[in-house]
């Protein structure tokens, strides 16, 4: 079963959503995963894909990407994230951010990473946040600007985010007083749009 799954063309997954059809599916595949039945998880995860299901599109990216109850490939699991960041799925945009940047399954590009990381980021994906905060703050795939990267890496440590809360300390020793200043007023603006 591994190998046929590893080596199945991904162009008979549809890209529209029947969520009817699909739901059931995706349900049966995650309580089978839970118990530990991967390979049959991967079968439901497929029946549901099929009727254009993202999250099964999705789970079935991060089986690929670790090896779980198929044959670890990252290049199907960089096409899996792409047909579900098309349909939407917050977390194969980040996923596939994260491919980018590592050049793991697609070439290593930090413009396309920081360009996924700030959609994701846009929808409130807090490991985007903290990312593209990150590449602000280096000037990777996108110029550096350490209001910018301040700005970002606030909006997760008021989430609690131990790994935000060192690097806002650092890049705060290289800012000035008005540029701190700045990047809290980006925050407090991106806050209140964000709770109309």
């Amino acid at each position: 079963m591994k190998k046929e799954l590893g080596e199945t063309p991904l162009s008979y997954l549809s890209p529209h959503k029947n969520p009817s059809a699909s739901t059931q599916n995706f349900k049966d595949g995650l309580a089978i995963y839970k118990k530990g039945g991967y390979e049959k998880a991967v079968r439901e995860f497929l029946k549901a894909a099929r009727q254009g299901h993202d999250k099964a599109v999705y789970n079935l990216g991060c089986m690929f990407a670790r090896g779980i109850g198929v044959r670890q490939d990252y290049n199907i699991s960089a096409k899996l994230f792409r047909m579900a960041a098309r349909q939407g799925h917050t977390g194969a945009v980040y996923n596939l951010g994260c491919m980018f940047a590592r050049g793991i399954g697609v070439p290593q590009d930090y413009i396309r990473s920081a360009k996924l990381f700030h959609v994701a980021a846009e929808q409130g994906h807090t490991g985007a946040q903290y990312n593209l905060g990150i590449m602000y703050a280096r000037g990777k795939g996108v110029p550096r600007d350490l209001i910018q990267a301040l700005m970002w890496l606030n909006l997760v440590v008021g989430l609690g985010h131990e790994k935000a809360k060192k690097a806002q300390e650092l890049i705060a020793k290289r800012m000035t007083s008005t540029q701190i200043a700045e990047a809290n007023t980006l925050v407090e603006k991106r806050f209140n749009e964000h709770n109309k």
